[in-house]
């Protein structure tokens, strides 16, 4: 990357065996042009140190594969496992359970589900492509982002017999892309999805209630 200052600069990383893992050594190197330059780094040094600190955390966070996330929620519906099953194996109702804001919209669609099937749907102006990697009726799927706007989505339907009807329960593991932005993010995005999935609990009450 490129960007004006007072003198050059440049981003330096070495990485070595350590045990079982790896130690990365992180060097900011600064060649100040005169008194500004000198001014600008110490003035900013005190940044440098959380921005590189920040840096090195998001490698090791992705170099350990744990940037992955986890949501969970659970609603009971007042129908049988099969039924309940039924509904949700039907890429149609989608779109009533989401919020018309987002303007949900099915682009492609394969006349049945089952494991391997792909479907294609927009949000707004983002593409997504799902595809189902497991299909258990009436215990549940999963479908998983093949393209789309996260680096990583898992969404597990779990379908279980309760005396008061069907618990649906959805977890969805997912990764946001965009670094140390989308961490900053990240309670936001938390707060979205339980709104999202209240949404869709007050749907399956009207529809299935």
């Amino acid at each position: 990357a490129e960007m004006r200052m007072p003198g050059r600069a440049w981003l330096q990383f070495e990485v070595e065996a350590a045990g079982r893992g790896s130690r990365i050594r992180q060097t900011a190197v600064f060649d100040p042009s005169g008194l500004a330059g000198l001014l600008y780094w110490y003035a900013l040094l005190p940044l440098h140190g959380v921005v590189f600190r920040g840096m090195l955390a998001g490698i090791a966070r992705e170099a350990a594969g744990d940037g992955t996330r986890s949501f969970e929620y659970r609603h009971t519906v007042r129908r049988g496992r099969a039924e309940t099953f039924a509904f949700f194996s039907e890429p149609g109702n989608l779109p009533r359970l989401t919020p018309r804001l987002l303007r949900f919209r099915i682009v492609e669609r394969p006349a049945r589900l089952a494991r391997g099937s792909r479907f294609r749907y927009r949000i707004g102006p983002l593409d997504w492509v799902a595809e189902i990697a497991t299909w258990d009726p009436p215990a549940g799927f999963v479908d998983v982002q093949v393209r789309g706007p996260y680096r990583v989505w898992r969404h597990r339907h779990e379908l279980a017999e309760v005396t008061t009807g069907t618990e649906v329960r959805d977890v969805v593991e997912y990764r946001l892309r965009g670094g140390i932005a989308a961490r900053a993010l990240e309670p936001l995005h938390s707060a979205f999805l339980r709104s999202l999935f209240a949404y869709r609990s007050r749907r399956l009450d009207e529809l299935l209630g």
